[in-house]
């Protein structure tokens, strides 16, 4: 990457850092993942940063970011996201999310429909009526999940390098160093803070007012937005089209980038130059 700005802004009680390519030219917001950071987005931003102003964002408690006091939800981080476009003073950002980072990007471009010149969601975790999880149920997933993510942290770098290659051979080589980082960084209070009870996403989807794109791939792979999903999604976001990546799970931008990539570039190509400011 030929160079990268640093900077950093407050959102409540929480600093919250973001990397950007910078110039005067039109900008895309990517927002990670659950436990990554914004560097793990690897190859898109080098792609990207020749003709738009790429910000990668660390979501609140992964990266640098700190966690804050408050009770974290996707609603929460979305208006992250307001915040970080106002301080930016950007004009018609792109908003572009895998997994959580879909889900808050389609949040944050509900909330600001006059100010989000597209979206384009990888795999949000949308599923049709989840069953419902009582106190007990939670709490066991939590403690499940808690010890998961501390095994991965108590691992050395090169040791979860090794795993993760290991777990992910799709995956270019190249994504791994960031991947493993992004684990130690992982602020164990985010989940401790963490509420799943945000806003319904059927009830995000109906209030999209952009055009986008939602990414899909093989459920039998690990992708979670199945056939089903995706078609109530279109039925109530008019100018969003389905894209489904044969051969990959739920990260699909690094199981098959080169499926993937061609996609992304098509599509903001087709939505034209607009000025950043």
């Amino acid at each position: 990457m030929a160079r990268l700005f640093y900077g950093s802004f407050q959102s409540d009680d929480a600093r919250i850092h973001y990397y950007r390519t910078g110039d005067l030219k039109p900008p895309v917001i990517l927002l990670h993942g659950f436990t990554d950071n914004g560097l793990c987005w690897n190859q898109i931003p080098l792609l990207l940063e020749l003709e738009y102003d790429v910000i990668l964002w660390d979501m609140r408690g992964h990266g640098a970011s700190q966690t804050g006091s408050q009770t974290i939800s996707t609603d929460l981080m979305a208006e992250d996201v307001l915040r970080l476009v106002e301080h930016l003073q950007l004009k018609q950002p792109v908003l572009m999310g895998h997994s959580m980072g879909a889900d808050i990007a389609a949040r944050a471009g509900a909330r600001m429909p006059k100010n989000v010149r597209a979206l384009i969601l990888e795999d949000p975790p949308w599923f049709l009526d989840p069953s419902p999880m009582d106190a007990q149920q939670r709490a066991a997933e939590f403690k499940q999940r808690h010890a998961s993510i501390q095994q991965l942290k108590a691992l050395p770098i090169a040791a979860l390098t090794a795993f993760g290659q290991q777990e992910y051979p799709l995956w270019d080589l190249s994504e791994f160093p960031q991947w493993a980082k992004s684990k130690h960084q992982f602020n164990l209070e985010f989940l401790e803070r963490f509420d799943p009870d945000s806003e319904p996403w059927q009830q995000v989807v109906a209030r999209l007012q952009c055009p986008g794109l939602l990414f899909t791939a093989d459920n039998q792979r690990g992708a979670l937005v199945t056939p089903q999903a995706a078609a109530l999604v279109m039925k109530s976001w008019k100018k969003g089209k389905t894209v489904p990546i044969a051969g990959a799970g739920h990260s699909i931008h690094r199981e098959q980038f080169m499926a993937f990539y061609p996609q992304l570039e098509a599509f903001l190509r087709k939505l034209g130059k607009w000025k950043p400011k």
